[in-house]
């Protein structure tokens, strides 16, 4: 479990923001929600090359405009320009 870590919560949300907190990135709008697993998207390949992605939200479902508006909203209050970026993370996790 990260240091970072709440504790009621799965061990991906809080290594990824550390991940990013190590390569210099900034994640002050970045939150962990307790209770609930860090969403993930599997994809499965048929023998033929077809693939179907397996999709569980887990937080990131959680996610609404509100959220989204609130963030905007502290950013513009303490930069005096800003931008928001999303973005996911497929990498094999070392154990």
């Amino acid at each position: 479990m990260s240091p970072s870590s709440p504790p009621d919560c799965d061990e991906s949300g809080p290594e990824l923001v550390d991940a990013l907190i190590a390569e210099g990135v900034q994640t002050r709008q970045v939150t962990v929600t307790n209770g609930v697993p860090t969403g993930r998207a599997l994809i499965a390949m048929d023998p033929a090359g077809e693939s179907t992605i397996i999709i569980t939200p887990g937080a990131n479902g959680r996610l609404t405009p509100d959220d989204c508006a609130a963030a905007k909203a502290r950013e513009t209050r303490t930069a005096a320009a800003g931008f928001t970026s999303v973005f996911q993370t497929e990498r094999v996790r070392e154990r």
